[in-house]
């Protein structure tokens, strides 16, 4: 699973090794300024779109970059893990969809981080 780091004003995805290689992305950096709202993605994995790059093996891993009629995300997510989606506004990416195998604990740091 991806870690999410609050790096001063900054909300950073550091990926491993392996993750990079399934995304195709080092790390995404977003302000915490552009996230709007934090919660459970539950249209999963219908919602995301089409993979454009990255890698998917469905019921499996979905990684990498998904585009669905202009909404640009971000997803990491594996088989057993809850997909957390942090919408953004004012930038590249509309939101960025990560699994977890704790959720609501993910979900409060970043809520306090904003605040």
């Amino acid at each position: 699973m991806p870690n999410i780091v609050i790096r001063g004003t900054d909300l950073v995805v550091e990926l491993t090794r392996k993750e990079q290689l399934a995304s195709l992305r080092k790390q995404i950096v977003v302000p915490l300024a552009d996230v709007t709202s934090v919660g459970i993605y539950e249209d999963f994995p219908r919602g995301i779109g089409l993979r454009c790059p990255g890698t998917g093996l469905p019921g499996y891993i979905q990684a990498g970059t998904y585009l669905k009629k202009g909404v640009k995300n971000f997803v990491y997510w594996r088989r057993h893990e809850v997909p957390v989606h942090i919408a953004l506004h004012n930038n590249a990416w509309t939101g960025i969809i990560i699994g977890s195998k704790n959720a609501p604990e993910l979900i409060e740091r970043i809520n306090s981080a904003r605040q």
